[in-house]
């Protein structure tokens, strides 16, 4: 113990003698081991911290899928959850959740909540407890019943100031009286369930329609049961489901997953995946530089060690000071050994640099690309009208008339409008129909569009653009025939083309509403879907022919952001009981909505700009070393009359030499990375030549730099003094 304290205290004070090298050393092990570090706290949560949800492993969440509508994480209806509450054997308890927002009144203003609307049996299937008072019981989600609500331990901190009087006291939500009767554990408060402000009994009402999708469904899966039989049981029950209500199940199909998979995405690992290989490349960088500086430090020591070993030391004498110094760095030797590693540390940055660009390349064409909607100039609001107030359809009709008409009285308002959800932003509703020109279509594809309940200003305010006929008229009323306006997509689908479906009647069917003969008197252009990259069909119908109480405004002007303290007067004004959520411009919701793809982008760009900054002092390292040891054979070279420059210029060769051969490696290895990173990519290829041009070029400028100086050094060495040196 005495030797090693002794060795350590060495081992400082030789650290101390040459700080350069200290300093260097110290800081390039903290770059590796803070990249290591923020991989862990970002992939932790993800894939090694145990799920907070009872037992994990036991439950399997279900999700339905459409192909021809590419819907590949879709929820379910009421109905099908109930079916198969009933009949799937794989599942010993099956439960659901649907989110929403309500209108909370009762303490203080009226404020918009954020809802998780759940099955009793939830908290049996995942494991849920209260921290304060109780859930819920058997029979509360009877439909018709007053909800009992648990709310949770953050809006309870928040809004409540963790008052445990709270239990039992009672609000209005959405017009009915909701009673607090607990608070839930915060340590179901992950992903989005961290959003949620109460929980209230979902109501089991077998009368909702099966085709409005909404439900996450989850279940404790049977004893014995694997995910491979709950997925054989389920593709039965789902062929079963759509030879009974073709209509509303036909190509709608169910997949199983773990807990783990169901809360992470898939382009999510994909993401981990390439980060960890980022981050091992970063790693393996540093230790590369590391070990080269702790090479060329042992050779400079070389007469000290000697004259060590000649006062008789033995080896474990000699090493023990070197490792108490470097501690975990090895001792490499030999120029070979050195250039090898000089390759791969250029190789392993070219190649995250290429990866990196392509990313950030991505992100910029997914943010400059156009989703059909005037965004920059857009501001948007939702709101519930509540049913004591707002009964009957003509009170709603009455509403979204006024409402409409005094926001666009807004000074600097260019127009306005509602809808009954927001193309792009919100999740979809559609409509089945038929009497199109291709009833029956490729592989018997059922006839379906996206679906959205206008104003007539819908079109001028959101910046869609007419593509044939006419937009909705004020004269398209309740009491007048049913019309649709329909997107480019869907008439050029279901028709020859935009103009041949302008005039046709078909059967619409869908969500609550009977189905009716509806005409077509428009086409517009196509706005993108929730994923922002793709266009699903389309229908529009008129507000006035199609009220709703969930809706959504739009205002249009110049200075949005300055339109939506104006748009909260409003509301005041025509109704002060009302409660608005997310009112915010469009821009930002969209920006919130990519914010975490910039994150992962600045994340590979730090990381790739690291690798490259390492590889760059390494080759520095290894070419400083290389003049050093080789200072007598540039002496004699300029004894004998060899010009400074030639000497600058072979020296440099040589490290152009060993960059060009890590720049080939680099380049085969980042199109293996690019390619893998495919499904992340949003209008560019893997084998983007301008991307490997330009990282190649800033690669070898890198390296050019890096062996230029300690070549220069070359030229100003004294031949005498290099002659005369060991």
């Amino acid at each position: 113990m005495n030797n090693f304290l002794r060795d350590l205290r060495l081992g400082v004070r030789t650290a101390f003698r040459s700080p350069g090298y200290s300093v260097v050393a110290v800081v390039t092990m903290a770059l590796a081991i803070g990249a290591n570090t923020l991989l862990f706290s970002i992939a932790s949560p993800l894939v090694v911290r145990p799920l907070p949800l009872g037992d994990p492993d036991t439950i399997a969440w279900l999700r339905q899928t459409n192909g021809p509508r590419g819907v590949t994480v879709g929820r379910t209806s009421m109905p099908d959850y109930l079916d198969w509450r009933e009949t799937a054997a794989s599942f010993s308890d099956l439960a659901a959740r649907e989110m929403g927002d309500g209108t909370l009144i009762g303490a203080g203003d009226a404020r918009r909540v954020a809802l998780a609307r759940v099955t009793t049996n939830v908290q049996s299937v995942w494991g849920l407890s209260a921290v304060l008072g109780r859930l819920f019981q058997e029979g509360e989600d009877t439909p018709g019943r007053a909800p009992a609500g648990v709310i949770s331990h953050r809006f309870w901190q928040e809004f409540f100031n963790s008052d445990p009087t709270v239990l039992g006291r009672t609000f209005s939500l959405d017009g009915q009286t909701l009673t607090i009767m607990g608070v839930m554990s915060p340590t179901v408060e992950f992903g989005n369930l961290a959003l949620i402000d109460i929980w209230v009994p979902l109501p089991l009402d077998d009368n909702r329609p099966r085709d409005v999708r909404t439900l996450t469904v989850m279940g404790t899966m049977a004893p014995g049961a694997t995910l491979e039989s709950v997925g054989a049981e389920m593709s039965a029950l789902a062929s079963r489901l759509a030879v009974a209500y073709p209509t509303t199940n036909r190509d709608w199909e169910v997949s199983v997953l773990s807990a783990r998979a169901a809360v992470t995405a898939a382009d999510t690992w994909v993401i981990l995946g390439l980060m960890g290989v980022v981050v091992f490349f970063v790693l393996l960088i540093a230790c590369t530089g590391l070990a080269n500086l702790a090479r060329a430090r042992l050779v400079g020591r070389k007469q000290d060690l000697t004259v060590r070993q000649a006062l008789g030391a033995s080896r474990l004498q000699l090493v023990r000071p070197l490792v108490s110094e470097s501690l975990v760095l090895g001792v490499l030797g030999g120029r070979r050994r050195g250039t090898l590693l000089i390759v791969s540390q250029v190789a392993m940055a070219l190649s995250l640099l290429v990866v990196s660009a392509l990313a950030v390349q991505s992100m910029l064409h997914l943010r400059q690309t156009s989703v059909g909607l005037d965004v920059d100039r857009l501001m948007t609001f939702k709101f519930d009208l509540p049913t004591e107030r707002y009964a009957n359809d003509d009170q709603r009709r009455d509403f979204t008339q006024r409402l409409a008409s005094e926001l666009r009285a807004i000074p600097g308002a260019r127009s306005a409008a509602l809808v009954s959800h927001l193309p792009v932003l919100d999740p979809e509703v559609s409509r089945t129909f038929t009497g199109t020109e291709r009833d029956g279509t490729q592989d018997g594809e059922q006839a379906w569009a996206s679906w959205f309940a206008v104003t007539p200003s819908f079109f001028e305010t959101s910046g869609v653009s007419l593509v044939a006929r006419r937009l909705f008229e004020e004269g398209d009323g309740a009491d007048r025939q049913p019309v649709a306006v329909l997107g480019r997509l869907t008439a050029t689908r279901y028709f020859s083309d935009p103009a041949s479906a302008v005039g046709r009647t078909v059967r619409m069917s869908g969500g609550n509403d009977d189905a009716r003969l509806v005409t077509i008197v428009g086409v517009v252009e196509d706005t993108k879907n929730s994923n922002v990259t793709e266009v699903s069909p389309q229908v529009y119908v008129p507000l006035d022919q199609a009220p709703t109480s969930a809706l959504t405004a739009l205002v249009s002007s110049e200075a949005p952001s300055a339109r939506i303290t104006d748009a909260r007067a409003v509301i005041r004004k025509i109704d002060a009981g009302l409660a608005i959520t997310m009112p915010k411009t469009l821009a930002q919701i969209i920006d919130e909505q990519t914010s975490s793809g910039q994150i992962v982008n600045g994340v590979f760009v730090g990381f790739a700009g690291l690798a490259l900054l390492l590889a760059a002092a390494g080759l520095y390292g290894v070419i400083s070393f290389a003049v050093g040891q080789r200072r007598q054979e540039f002496g004699v070279r300029l004894a004998l009359g060899a010009a400074p420059g030639e000497i600058r210029s072979m020296v440099v060769r040589e490290g152009l030499k060993v960059s060009l051969i890590g720049v080939a490696v680099g380049l085969v290895l980042a199109w293996g990375m690019a390619v893998a990173s495919a499904s992340i990519l949003y209008g560019i290829t893997p084998e983007d030549p301008r991307t490997y041009v330009g990282v190649t070029l800033t690669v070898l400028t890198v390296a050019l730099l890096a062996v230029w100086i300690p070549a220069t050094r070359t030229m100003h060495a004294d031949p005498l003094t290099s002659l005369r040196a060991d």
